[in-house]
């Protein structure tokens, strides 16, 4: 098992993912009812719901080109904790050690569109840029892909 050299953990669990409603920005807790409209992606707490079904009344904040009618509405559960995820490792292509993206400051490149060339780009973890002498600590920060380790620096 491979165990993140920055938080020394071997999995790092995302928080749970939020589920707002469509209609009015609400969150929709997890084990609660929502209904889902697939192929609009469209979800609705159960009182906009509600408002549609007894009053015809339109979600305030869904765009006027969706249509919703209650009988296309799916009945759903959101389950949270099924969706939970954990981040994914970075290897630092100067000292070898493993790294999450989150701990590297380094971007997951299955998250950003593909055109970034992220997979392409070098990690040089903050321990290699620590321990190098500063003209090499200049030259190691200029690599492509060092740019958020720069920005995490500053702070």
């Amino acid at each position: 098992a491979i165990v993140c050299s920055g938080c020394k953990r071997e999995t790092l669990l995302f928080e749970p993912p939020l589920l707002r409603c469509s209609g009015c920005d609400r969150k929709v807790r997890s084990g609660s009812s929502y209904y889902a409209e697939p192929r609009a992606g469209v979800r609705i707490c159960t009182a906009c719901f509600d408002a549609l079904r007894t009053a015809d009344e339109r979600p305030a904040m869904l765009p006027d080109e969706v249509e919703l009618r209650c009988g296309s509405l799916e009945r759903r559960v959101w389950e949270a904790k099924e969706e939970v995820e954990q981040d994914h490792y970075v290897q630092c292509d100067r000292c070898q050690r493993w790294y999450h993206y989150i701990c590297a400051a380094f971007p997951d490149p299955a998250q950003l569109p593909p055109e970034w060339g992220l997979d392409s780009q070098t990690l040089c973890c903050s321990a290699c840029v620590a321990s190098a002498d500063p003209a090499r600590a200049a030259q190691l920060l200029r690599q492509p892909g060092s740019s958020l380790l720069r920005a995490l620096q500053r702070r």
